[in-house]
């Protein structure tokens, strides 16, 4: 199985005709619904959705902020666990690509050898696969160097400052951005293209079923349409 050290730039996999299918989502109704559902449940943390992300990324011209951001958003990794990964945890063998996940969460202490769950997450997203080939052909990491030889804290530093290019461009973000944020956003997207939840409880890395379905809630924004129906005069 190949990993993108022994890729060139434009040799991304081939992908089933399949994945370029995708959902027709309201995503105004969503934006408008979520001040909303976050007052509504408690419960529910703050996410961006897609349309939000793609202007972040659109607006952030830093080639390796950009692979940061976008990596967060497609895996929905803590950032203990995306600031591990090295080209090691990356296979794009033919039609399967995927990254290998360690589950690492934010505990004192380093975790014992041997002790590291690790998760597979498939990824299908041809543009993102384009761009983590051509991060590695830039950067030429080692086999099992990490990508990102930077602090959590610096990690934030570098979504603050995106945010405010997003800002400086009239687009400015009602949800404060950090790292955490885009793996919510991570969950609610999965959430809203119907993932069922013990698959995104996999991805997630989470081992209590119910800080999975914590994410379903979004879901409550659908129920307006129902009073529609309602006729009362």
């Amino acid at each position: 199985m190949k990993n993108p050290t022994d890729l060139s730039p434009v040799q991304a996999p081939l992908l089933p005709d399949h994945v370029h299918q995708s959902l027709i989502i309201d995503w105004d109704y969503y934006l408008s619904r979520r001040r909303s559902l976050l007052l509504e449940e408690s419960t529910l943390p703050p996410y961006l959705l897609k349309p939000e992300i793609t202007a972040l990324l659109d607006a952030t011209k830093n080639a390796v902020h950009h692979f940061l951001i976008n990596t967060l958003w497609h895996t929905g990794g803590r950032i203990s666990e995306v600031l591990s990964l090295t080209p090691a945890h990356f296979y794009f063998d033919g039609g399967h690509p995927e990254i290998i996940l360690p589950t690492l969460k934010q505990k004192r202490g380093r975790p014992k050898a041997g002790a590291i769950k690790q998760r597979l997450l498939p990824v299908y997203d041809g543009d993102y696969i384009e761009e983590t080939l051509r991060y590695f052909a830039t950067h030429r990491r080692g086999k099992h160097e990490p990508l990102f030889d930077i602090s959590r804290a610096t990690a934030d530093r570098w979504l603050k400052a995106a945010a405010e290019l997003l800002k400086d461009q009239g687009e400015a973000l009602s949800i404060e951005l950090s790292c955490h944020v885009l793996r919510h956003s991570f969950a609610v997207n999965c959430v809203l293209h119907c993932v069922d939840v013990p698959v995104l409880q996999q991805w997630l890395g989470h081992k209590d079923r119910r800080s999975t379905e914590i994410y379903t809630k979004v879901l409550n924004a659908e129920t307006a349409h129902m009073m529609t129906r309602v006729v009362f005069t």
